[in-house]
């Protein structure tokens, strides 16, 4: 009897708790606005930075340049635009820690409040509504706290941000669907996936920040969309069955990262020709391993072709952007000029190993998954780069640099890259995984014997020099 009326008892007053919850919403304007101080920011640093690069080789003897703009008023106010990027760059970090310490709080908070409610709403005689309760628990435990949120977000100067935005948006997918089932047994909300988080992150950088906005906004709208169907009647359980969301990357297929990895390359010599500063090196690396992630269960050679195609891209775009803006890297000419003269020096085999390690050390870092291709895609595209700059700079055509792509070297060190950043798709399948990366070092080692033997060919054509 005893025991009957203390279980009607804790239920009781179970249900009073229930009831004093409260689900709120998250502002979509919180999370949109850190992205419009980081692109503000960025901008106003890059455009700084821009003029002062240009500046530091258009100078004339007499400290002049021509029109009615003297370079000590042009690079005072560089500066001063350097200076306004910084003051918003603060913001920025002032903005995101504040937001991910408000998101993170409320979406643990949450959780907590919302697997209390189901757990109530579901128990019964079986373990199931307990399963999901622990289920939920631990999809919490997995997001950073708001202090360690904070922190880090200070820390990095607001680099972790977006990072925490694809982490809070994964865990809050998670909580939707476990919902979702242990009401309706049926799951209406997409998953949001590493590949997904991967492109997330590129697209900030390609973007200058611009696609943070977005994100912030898709992670409120989903929050706010699973109050609305599953706790919007609260304190009576859910009724209406959600309708199913938008997978978060429906749109990166093959076809839609290559075609996003076009749009910036092409971007990139368009800002070059303006004089803009504009790195997406970063950015292009991460969607070249998106895509290998992406199809990971195709054909592996036809996979190894199609990385190669697009280094060869990289490699044209990286031309064309060293071309275009050949005055903003002009300070890359005498450094591959005393390399050169350098090279002239070394005997056959140390050159060949110089090369080799050169090539392996700039290509290694894409065997690993997802990330792996951010070295890769550097190397390539300043490569470029700095063959387009020194073509402009020598008085010499884009057409006598794109020649560069039928050396036999060229082709061969391609391929290695191809071979290695492919094999990243095979990580865990540990045979097959060792043996692209023997083979993409193997072909490596072959592209820098036959690269010196092009040196030593040109060399000692009549009337050659460096």
């Amino acid at each position: 009897m005893e025991s009957e009326q203390s279980t009607s008892q804790s239920t009781s007053e179970l249900e009073v708790l229930i009831k004093t919850i409260k689900f709120k919403k998250i502002s979509t304007t919180l999370l949109v606005l850190p992205a419009l101080f980081a692109t503000i920011s960025l901008i106003l640093l890059l455009v700084g930075l821009s003029t002062l690069l240009r500046l530091g080789f258009t100078l004339t003897p007499y400290g002049e340049r021509p029109g009615t703009y003297t370079p000590i008023l042009e690079e005072i106010l560089s500066i001063q635009v350097l200076v306004w990027g910084s003051v918003v760059g603060l913001a920025y970090i002032i903005a995101s820690t504040i937001v991910v310490y408000i998101v993170l709080r409320d979406i643990r908070e949450h959780i907590y409040s919302s697997a209390m409610v189901t757990y109530y709403y579901t128990r019964g005689v079986d373990y199931m509504s307990a399963l999901y309760y622990l289920k939920d628990m631990l999809n919490r435990s997995t997001l950073p706290s708001p202090i360690t949120g904070l922190i880090l977000t200070l820390l990095t100067s607001g680099v972790a941000y977006p990072i925490i935005l694809c982490f809070a948006e994964k865990i809050m997918r998670v909580h939707a669907t476990l919902e979702e089932e242990a009401f309706f047994k049926k799951k209406r909300t997409r998953e949001y996936t590493a590949l997904t988080g991967v492109v997330d992150i590129a697209l900030v950088v390609l973007t200058l920040g611009v696609y943070m906005a977005y994100m912030g906004y898709r992670l409120a709208k989903i929050f706010n969309k699973h109050v609305d169907t599953i706790h919007s009647t609260h304190p009576e359980p859910p009724k209406t069955l959600p309708q199913p969301s938008l997978e978060p990357g429906a749109w990166m297929t093959t076809s839609g990262i290559i075609g996003v990895f076009m749009v910036f390359l092409a971007l990139s010599t368009i800002f070059a020709y303006v004089n803009f500063y504009f790195t997406p090196q970063l950015g292009l690396g991460l969607l070249l391993s998106a895509l290998v992630v992406r199809r990971a269960e195709r054909r592996l050679l036809g996979n190894i072709g199609l990385i190669y195609s697009l280094l060869v891209l990289l490699l044209i775009g990286g031309l064309l952007t060293g071309y275009s803006g050949c005055e903003l890297y002009r300070g890359l000419y005498e450094n591959m000029r005393e390399l050169s003269e350098l090279i002239r020096f070394l005997n056959a085999e140390f050159l060949v190993l110089f090369i080799f390690v050169n090539n392996a050390a700039i290509s290694i870092s894409s065997i690993l998954p997802y990330f792996g291709g951010i070295g890769l895609a550097s190397g390539v595209f300043n490569a470029g780069l700095v063959l387009g700059a020194l073509s402009a700079l020598d008085g010499r055509t884009i057409y006598s640099s794109l020649i560069v792509l039928v050396y036999p070297h060229t082709i061969l060190e391609l391929l290695a890259y191809a071979i290695l950043l492919t094999a990243s798709s095979k990580f865990g399948a540990w045979r097959d995984y060792a043996k692209l990366i023997f083979i993409g070092l193997l072909v490596l080692v072959l592209a820098a014997i036959v690269e010196v033997l092009t040196i030593a060919g040109v060399l000692s054509a009549p009337g050659t020099t460096w």
